[in-house]
């Protein structure tokens, strides 16, 4: 078995340099990592000079190691930057949630690669994204984000209990988690997440918000019929 060291020295400029060459390497993309330090063609000068190519093999393959596979009641296909986006979470949250006006709603990251979390969304400017819950302040300050992978599925063998609620309902409930006083901030969404019953779970929570709904979502509340609502 492979022992490990203890420590594994890096000092600040390597680390800068090896963060540079992965979000280098995401705009221009070779077949092979080590295609960046090849004496052909393929060869990019840049990185070449900044880095030799088995000093960046030894520092990722230690960060590949500090990525810990997760047991089976853990697993989720984030497990990989979970960690990163719930400290990029906490730290978003670290100033407190001063707005009074929060919003709730999707952010598209264009994406045309190849991967299972890709969404084609017909009829929107950007059709090929990842999806991403989102809630800010009126000032445009992101306080909480989630990344939506699709359909959740559980195994037959697994214990994890999903919620029955709709998805706009678990989404908006999930975004509001880091909220500490609902009397103080005013909600806002659009009909893709609202319903009658998460504005009365809202309501007994102490939030106010405010939302389009769609007419089979109203559970027959006493409302104007919609031609009465278009003349205004």
């Amino acid at each position: 078995m492979e022992k490990q060291k203890p420590d594994f020295p890096l000092t600040t400029e390597e680390l800068k340099t090896f963060i540079g060459f992965l979000i280098f390497s995401g705009y221009h993309a070779l077949s092979s990592e080590r295609d960046y330090w090849s004496n052909e063609d393929l060869m990019v000068p840049i990185v070449k000079k900044s880095m030799i190519r088995n000093r960046y093999l030894e520092i990722n393959d230690s960060f590949c190691k500090l990525i810990m596979k997760p047991s089976p009641m853990q697993m989720t296909e984030l497990y990989k930057i979970r960690k990163l986006i719930t400290e990029m979470n906490v730290n978003f949250q670290k100033s407190r949630i001063l707005d009074k006006h929060l919003s709730i709603d999707e952010m598209m990251i264009r994406y045309y690669g190849h991967h299972y979390f890709k969404q084609y969304i017909k009829g929107k400017p950007i059709r090929f994204v990842y999806k991403m819950w989102a809630l800010c302040g009126n000032n445009g300050y992101c306080y909480n984000f989630d990344l939506y992978c699709g359909k959740e599925v559980v195994d037959a063998a697994s214990t994890v209990v999903l919620s029955k609620e709709p998805l706009g309902t678990r989404v908006v409930k999930k975004m509001l988690q880091p909220v500490t006083d609902p009397k103080s901030q005013i909600v806002y969404y659009d009909n893709f997440f609202n319903s009658y019953n998460l504005l009365v779970d809202l309501r007994k929570s102490g939030f106010r918000a405010t939302g389009t709904i769609r007419s089979d979502k109203i559970q027959h509340c006493p409302l104007e019929i919609d031609s009465i609502f278009k003349k205004d």
